[in-house]
């Protein structure tokens, strides 16, 4: 398990008998699970510059990517806050479906889709409440 350093940066070993010194890593080599929330709130700006260059060269692969990496960003930013219910049915984010949680892993919700009963995993962020 990696230590914390008072700023929530991850620490890393230099030998055996140092103590833990403060990561090296940029924010690009860390995980979005290590990233502070600022961190965070950075890459989800790149990744929708990114985005629009993507959609305005009609780049359409690039852009199912990039969106799909702001989405889990922005799950790792509101995991601490959002209630998502099992059971519940929640309309999909820039999708014309609904998917029925079944069960949460970390900030990826599994569900069925309503359009085809597929079984399908998708960040947080995606969801929303339908009345």
């Amino acid at each position: 398990m990696t230590s914390l350093n008072e700023e929530n940066q991850p620490m890393q070993p230099s030998s055996e008998n140092q103590p833990m010194q403060p990561s090296s890593e940029s924010p690009a080599d860390l995980r979005y699970s290590d990233m502070t929330e600022t961190q965070l709130q950075h890459e989800m700006d790149k990744l929708r510059e990114q985005g629009q260059r993507a959609y305005d060269q009609q780049n359409w692969s690039e852009y199912n990517v990039l969106m799909t990496k702001w989405y889990l960003a922005k799950s790792y930013l509101i995991f601490p806050t959002v209630q998502v219910e099992i059971g519940k049915m929640y309309d999909l984010t820039e999708e014309y479906d609904r998917l029925t949680v079944t069960k949460l892993e970390g900030v990826m919700a599994w569900g069925i889709r309503e359009s085809d009963a597929s079984e399908t995993a998708v960040p947080i962020a995606m969801l929303k409440l339908t009345e």
